[in-house]
């Protein structure tokens, strides 16, 4: 697998790690979501 393109990604959700509200919506009923924390992601994938 050495002659195949390898692609790696990395991110970051929420660098800062804030609180935050994500969705606040009222459909009979009051709903408050709160984002996600801080979240990181790593991914690779191969060429075939």
């Amino acid at each position: 697998m050495a002659d195949r393109p390898l692609t790696l990604r990395f991110s970051v959700d929420n660098i800062a790690n804030k609180r935050y509200w994500a969705t606040a919506f009222d459909s009979s009923r009051p709903d408050l979501l709160q984002g996600a924390p801080r979240t990181f992601k790593l991914s690779a994938s191969i060429d075939l």
